[in-house]
């Protein structure tokens, strides 16, 4: 899971996919089907030219034959077109109400990923993973990750970077992060634990993929140096000088993509360095004052002006004040949230605080004692307590199989507080009964007040 968080971060989205490329696609098959039927059209107007004799017949036949499958096969491929569907994509049609008109995958032997479902994107928002107010719906998080993950992989297979890093990245990102949630706090209802397990791993093979193609030629400096390994000045130009080789590289091919029409391209690795810039200055690795930093940023400047008004507006260059101001409003945010973490935690906790409970069955204490301390030899037991006032004796049929007794024990916890918690020991029967042996542990807990 480590590796899936780290690998999150790695991967960034930038914008989606325009609108305009699908109406230039629709033109497009459009203009194909125009195309077809104009000769068509032509290929008619000759034949009826000719006389009127049994090879005309069976020429103006053929012709209709090949008009209807041409006209048919344009159709379809208008149509499939004008749903965005690919060759293995298909609507869902009356599945459930949620469901319906989603897109779904068709093919042999898919596996889990029968289940991947492409819903409306907005929508699907409400369903974002939330501990305390879950969703039936939230299973479509799980489906449409499956569904984005599968699309991802396939552009990733075919080297088309438009769709990595575009609308594809951004949405299996989102769907991946809170799946992850959901995975934590076993919570998942769409997918079995086998599937998850196999879902991580589709993931990150994906992602090693989309790494090497993506980064493929990027300079790797000599004698590169570690931040807190910097101390003499040579150290702290030599890692300056690094980033900039690093960071210039990524302008290049941000340049390169603008040349070759692949705008999402060109957007994903500016938005990569713009937000490595910034953390770099955020952390103060970097001043912003080294020499050859005022010379890249010019570069980055210029090429941000070859993109779109809303990437850039979204993707601000930051000056080194800003960058330390942002920080600190991160840090202080932070802070504020640790404080009400706390303050929640310790408001549970003297809710769930009480003083150590009476013995009902007192007799029985020191062998219970005996049993738990021989359970849990690593950690400090201090004394049981028994919550039954006889023991509860439970049937096999018509004749005793065992009886139980319920008590609390004290020992230390984790967070330095002692701890009360319920368990069980019996006896088994057999003519009469056994000796006592422990049982299992209850789910219920108190924190012991020290008095």
């Amino acid at each position: 899971m480590k590796r899936l968080l780290l690998m999150l971060l790695i991967t960034c989205a930038t914008a989606g996919i325009a609108n305009a490329q699908l109406g230039k696609l629709k033109d497009l098959a459009k203009k194909a089907g125009n195309a077809a039927k104009e000769q068509v059209q032509k290929s008619r107007q000759a034949a009826e030219k000719v006389q009127d004799t049994k090879q005309t017949v069976e020429v103006k036949e053929s012709l209709e034959a090949i008009s209807e499958k041409v006209e048919k096969e344009v159709q379809g491929q208008v149509q499939k077109v004008a749903n965005g569907l690919a060759e293995d994509e298909y609507i869902v049609e009356n599945y459930n109400y949620y469901d319906d008109k989603s897109i779904g995958l068709k093919g042999d032997n898919l596996g889990m990923y029968a289940k991947a479902r492409k819903t409306d994107w907005e929508d699907l928002q409400k369903y974002a993973f939330d501990p305390e107010n879950w969703h039936p719906y939230t299973k479509y998080v799980e489906y449409n990750g499956l569904y984005y993950l599968n699309r991802w992989a396939k552009a990733i297979e075919a080297k088309d970077t438009e769709k990595m890093t575009g609308e594809l990245s951004k949405r299996v990102t989102w769907c991946i992060n809170q799946m992850l949630k959901m995975y934590q706090a076993d919570s998942y209802v769409g997918l079995t634990k086998d599937e998850y397990q196999q879902l991580v791993d589709d993931y990150n093979k994906a992602g090693d993929a989309f790494k090497a193609i993506i980064w493929a030629g990027q300079p790797k400096p000599e004698n590169d140096i570690l931040p807190k390994d910097r101390k003499t000045p040579e150290d702290f130009e030599r890692y300056a000088n690094n980033r900039f080789l690093i960071w210039n590289w990524c302008v290049d091919k941000a340049i390169e993509a603008k040349e070759a029409g692949k705008p999402l391209t060109q957007q994903f690795y500016l938005n990569q360095i713009i937000g490595i810039r910034e953390v770099t200055l955020m952390w103060k690795y970097l001043k912003g004052d080294e020499k050859g930093f005022a010379e890249f940023d010019n570069r980055l400047i210029n090429a941000l002006k070859d993109t779109p008004q809303e990437f850039q507006d979204a993707n601000k260059i930051l000056t080194s004040a800003e960058a330390l101001a942002k920080q600190a409003g991160y840090e202080e945010q932070w802070a504020k949230e640790a404080a009400e973490k706390r303050a929640k935690e310790q408001a549970e906790i003297e809710a769930n605080t009480d003083d150590w409970p009476k013995s009902n069955m007192p007799e029985l204490d020191a062998q219970i004692l005996a049993i738990m301390k021989a359970k849990f030899p690593n950690k400090k037991i201090y004394r049981v307590s028994v919550m039954n006032n006889s023991w509860n004796v439970m049937m096999k049929g018509l004749v005793p199989e065992r009886r139980v007794v319920q008590f609390w024990v004290e020992m230390d916890h984790e967070s330095g507080r002692r701890i009360a918690e319920e368990h069980y020991v019996c006896q088994y029967y057999n003519g009469t009964y056994g000796k006592t042996q422990y049982q299992s542990q209850g789910t219920r807990y108190f924190w012991v007040r020290q008095n």
